[in-house]
């Protein structure tokens, strides 16, 4: 543990070395090879855990089943009325209008949904061959991803790690099986990357009328800082569309925020593609962008900050320090 768990692989061999009294009797590089070795076999243990948790049902792997009516697994009634009055009364009072009613997220009753956030982490790749110090490599950096999933139910909650999303979307379907969740529905929250909803949807197909995915408000409002700073003249005219469009996202009013964003002045524009770069961001997520101000009234996650979290606990502490850099085998060991 403490030879790799915090410290450098150089540092865990000098304190083993220190306490055993024996100067250079374990190097670095054993360790090294003892937790690639062991980051193996738990992967090898995860994937046959699995197979077993799959076939230990006699319907062997999911099939694809007929949408059916999923009204039970979701809000309804006079209290969600209530809050969506309630919404578009303080719309009207910024002196805005929408029809909230028709949001594309429904509101999921959280008794009968398993919470699902997923992400990817980044760290620098190792290179084959070193690089002189007066070469610029910048551009040419290249890392590696490890895919987090925090799972949560009924106050339970689980985390998976590994080297792709697909395999670990794989995993994620037998440990459902293996707890008997697989007849709920599935809420995923993550940061709107497209590669990572091309994945859910696709893996998830069988049962896609049981699966939500829901982008995240922190990344929502990430993106259209990033995008509006490159796309419009100065601070001041970027804050006051940030202020007009924000309060639209956060009622989950999204064809009004593109149609703010196509009546923007040419003499507020400095850069067109950037513009037309947010639009289309806004546009392929618009299934996934919830009423974030009804689901908050209603006490449900607008957040994927647990797997956030989770990235920092079980990657970022130890693979993202200066000078670090890991192979595929490595990272995930």
């Amino acid at each position: 543990t403490y030879g790799c768990v915090q410290p450098s692989y150089r540092g865990g061999s000098e304190f083993l070395n220190r306490i055993r009294h024996q100067v250079d009797a374990t190097p670095h590089r054993t360790i090294q090879y003892f937790v690639e070795t062991e980051g193996r076999r738990v992967q090898e243990a995860l994937t046959a855990r699995s197979e077993e948790a799959m076939a230990a049902h006699p319907e062997g792997a999911p099939a694809a089943e007929e949408a059916s009516d999923t009204a039970g697994f979701l809000l309804h009634g006079d209290h969600v009325q209530a809050v969506l009055e309630r919404c578009e009364t303080h719309l009207r009072e910024r002196g805005l209008e929408g029809p909230l009613q028709d949001n594309p997220v429904p509101y999921e009753d959280v008794a009968h949904s398993v919470n699902i956030t997923i992400d990817d982490v980044k760290v620098k790749e190792q290179k084959q061959h070193r690089i002189l110090p007066n070469r610029k490599d910048g551009q040419h950096r290249k890392y590696l991803l490890d895919t987090v999933v925090h799972v949560e139910h009924g106050g339970r909650r689980y985390c998976l790690v590994g080297a792709a999303i697909l395999p670990v979307l794989q995993v994620l379907i037998a440990f459902l099986r293996h707890n008997s969740l697989l007849h709920l529905r599935f809420q995923f929250f993550t940061d709107g990357h497209g590669v990572l909803h091309s994945a859910i949807l696709t893996v998830f197909g069988w049962c896609r009328h049981r699966v939500q995915v829901l982008l995240d408000w922190y990344h929502l409002v990430k993106k259209c800082k990033e995008h509006l700073s490159s796309a419009l003249r100065g601070a001041q005219i970027r804050n006051a569309v940030l202020k007009e469009i924000l309060p639209l996202l956060w009622y989950g009013l999204v064809d009004e925020a593109i149609t703010a964003l196509h009546d923007l002045e040419a003499g507020q524009i400095k850069e067109h593609a950037a513009v037309e770069k947010l639009i289309g961001y806004l546009e392929r997520n618009h299934p996934y962008i919830p009423c974030y101000a009804a689901r908050t009234e209603l006490g449900l996650r607008n957040s994927s900050n647990l797997g956030e979290k989770m990235n920092d606990l079980l990657v970022s502490d130890r693979q993202k320090h200066n000078g670090m850099c890991w192979s595929k085998e490595g990272s995930l060991g």
